[in-house]
């Protein structure tokens, strides 16, 4: 019993080891390609970013606990390991701040890429979704769930060998509240 627990302790640590190496190597891909990555590889550049920034945030943590709580005493082993501990809790608590404020801020900035190419048959065609048998969704529009927009389907190999062009949208959110504010107040001064 022993063996086999042992076996799986190591079967465990090495493919976290290797999906890590993979992830670490996912991340240094070009900004373009993390955007024509699949769904999968997405989720682990973000695992990989979350368990990074916690690792992070849990050694500062350590090292200021260690300073406030034990200054001058012997860290002792149970000592040492609830300051591990809370240092990791403190630092996911950190890290998951920061996930569910990126979204927010990025929202408040307001500024978002597009790659697009020109294609010959259909004009300017954003580049969506890749697909999982290497195939990249396109469409005229720069959402699927428009009615009237071209969807075509092209391989990875013949994008990347056309000439990808990237737009930079920047809006203005307090304008855009601002101006349906205004708008719902024009409608109320029509309707009384």
């Amino acid at each position: 019993m022993d063996l086999l627990s042992k076996i799986f302790n190591y079967a465990i640590i090495s493919t976290a080891l290797i999906t890590f190496i993979r992830a670490i190597a996912l991340l240094r891909v070009s900004k373009i390609e993390r955007a024509l990555s699949n769904d999968e590889k997405k989720i682990l550049i973000h695992i990989v970013k979350f368990v990074g920034l916690t690792l992070l945030f849990s050694v500062f943590s350590f090292a200021i606990f260690v300073q406030i709580f034990n200054e001058g005493t012997d860290l002792g082993y149970e000592s040492l390991l609830e300051n591990i501990m809370a240092a990791l809790i403190i630092g996911f608590m950190i890290t998951m701040v920061i996930y569910m404020y990126t979204p927010i801020i990025i929202l408040i900035k307001g500024r978002e890429k597009f790659y697009y190419i020109d294609h010959k048959d259909y004009g300017q065609l954003y580049l969506l979704r890749f697909n999982s048998n290497e195939q990249i969704i396109l469409s005229n529009k720069r959402d699927l769930d428009i009615d009237d927009a071209i969807i075509i389907l092209l391989k990875k190999e013949d994008i990347l060998s056309i000439p990808i062009k990237c737009e930079v949208k920047k809006n203005d959110i307090v304008k855009e509240v601002r101006d349906a504010i205004e708008k719902k107040k024009n409608r109320k001064n029509l309707k009384g």
